[in-house]
């Protein structure tokens, strides 16, 4: 009808979802970024045509599983969506309310869902067992970094290798946005050196120590983030 409404978008959604199937014209006319390939680009870019969105970009998000509540967390807005996920055959699964458009298509273990525009944090939910097999997501017409293996707790982890001579790494968890600090004290309780004091999101992390220029003997590693406080024992062998 030449021009652009919901409806479009909505059908967009049911073709990549598998729903619906477009004729050689129209698999031209829906990849509207002109990579040959129909995604969630192309929804993103009719979005943008039918009703231009002027937020933040979002680049980086992060995936968080609770209890069967799933929701994402981004340093800006998520235009559009798209989850799969594996189960058993049978699963009963609840879009959150208030996005433009949400679908989802189960095959066998498999669903895939795809939500436009979603409203506030929560995604869906579910009573019944899953894994999250992959997400994209995508804001302003560029694809989002979607962290999926979020810790469930804060974890100081061992230092590797130790004893060492002079570089180790340690990593640590972090399971929500959190001021970190990570620091190194000799066995007086003097502090050596300051590896990490600032706010970290949720995922794994890792950070070298380069004690050179330090003599050798036992250190203490010692992370703070709110109440958590977890110390461990490194030798620096020279």
């Amino acid at each position: 009808d030449y021009s652009i409404d919901m409806l479009d978008i909505a059908n967009l959604v049911e073709h990549i979802l598998g729903n619906t199937s477009y004729s050689r014209c129209g698999q031209i006319a829906a990849d509207i970024t002109n990579d040959q390939f129909i995604d969630l680009l192309d929804v993103d870019a009719l979005l943008s045509l039918w009703e231009p969105q002027d937020h933040a970009m979002a680049t980086n998000a992060y995936i968080v599983s609770d209890n069967g509540n799933v929701s994402l967390h981004a340093n800006g807005f998520v235009d559009v969506l798209q989850i799969t996920i594996s189960h058993d055959v049978d699963i009963n699964i609840t879009i959150s309310e208030g996005a433009l458009i949400a679908d989802l298509v189960t095959n066998g273990t498999l669903t895939n869902m795809i939500i436009v525009l979603p409203e506030g944090d929560d995604l869906f939910t579910t009573s019944d067992d899953f894994e999250i097999v992959e997400v994209f997501a995508v804001s302003r017409q560029n694809f989002v970094d979607v962290v999926l293996d979020i810790p469930e707790r804060f974890l100081l982890k061992a230092a590797f290798p130790n004893p060492f001579n002079a570089v180790t790494t340690i990593g640590f968890d972090v399971p929500n946005p959190s001021n970190v600090k990570l620091i190194v004290y000799d066995l007086i309780g003097q502090q050596v050196t300051q590896l990490v004091n600032d706010y970290r999101q949720p995922g794994n992390h890792f950070i070298n120590w380069d004690a050179a220029d330090l003599p050798s003997g036992m250190y203490l590693v010692r992370m703070n983030s709110g109440d958590f406080m977890r110390t461990q024992k490194v030798m620096l062998v020279k």
